[in-house]
Formats: structure tokens, C-alpha cells, sequence
């Protein structure tokens, strides 16, 4: 899991790349951690995550509950992310915007 980071006054942009599973969460909860000092604001982009499974949907909803403490916004969505979480039901549960782009047949 590439994560890159980039932190502009107390505002915190986190771009994720590959998957997001099992094999990469605790890596990237250990990365995210190290970055928080001082951040008020945390912008999670999604668009280069490749592949999510339930490891990295968890990971995602313990990231929305730390928005008690900071104001957490998830940007961006790669078509991996939406079709996990149409899949199960949980579009806009992390009380985001989801642009869903169909493709035309």
C-alpha cells in the first residue's frame, strides 16, 4: 500500500494507491497514525485504490469514527471503493458524495 501525504497548516490530504485488504490496512493505519499531530482536517483520497476487501471497509468506517475529533472528508472514490460499498449497501454511509459514473452499453 502506497500512501502519500501532504499536510498544508492543521489540514491533512492522504492519497491511498493499490489495495486496500487485509495484507495492507495495518500499514496503513500505522502510516495514518504517525501523521496526526496537530491535524484538524483529514481529506482521505481514494482514487488509486485498486482493490478493497471487508479489511478495508472497516478500515474506512474506523477512520469515519475518529470524525468526533477531526473533521474527516472521503474524496474521490475509485470504482473499487463504489462497488464495494454498493455491494453492500453502504453508499453514503460515510457521509460523503459518491459520483456513479455507468458506463453506456
Amino acid at each position: 500500500m502506497a500512501l502519500e501525504t501532504n499536510i498544508i497548516d492543521n489540514n491533512l490530504t492522504v492519497h491511498l494507491d493499490d489495495e486496500l485488504t487485509i495484507y495492507t490496512v495495518n500499514e496503513c493505519r500505522d502510516l495514518l497514525a504517525g501523521q496526526l499531530e496537530g491535524i484538524t482536517k483529514i481529506n482521505i483520497n481514494l482514487s488509486g485504490v485498486t482493490e478493497m476487501d471487508s479489511a478495508g471497509l472497516q478500515f474506512l468506517f474506523s477512520i469515519k469514527n475518529m470524525n468526533m475529533k477531526y473533521d474527516i472528508e472521503f474524496i474521490e472514490h475509485s470504482a473499487a471503493v463504489t462497488e464495494v460499498l454498493d455491494i453492500c449497501g453502504l453508499l453514503g454511509q460515510l457521509n460523503d458524495s459518491v459520483l456513479i459514473l455507468r458506463e453506456s452499453v
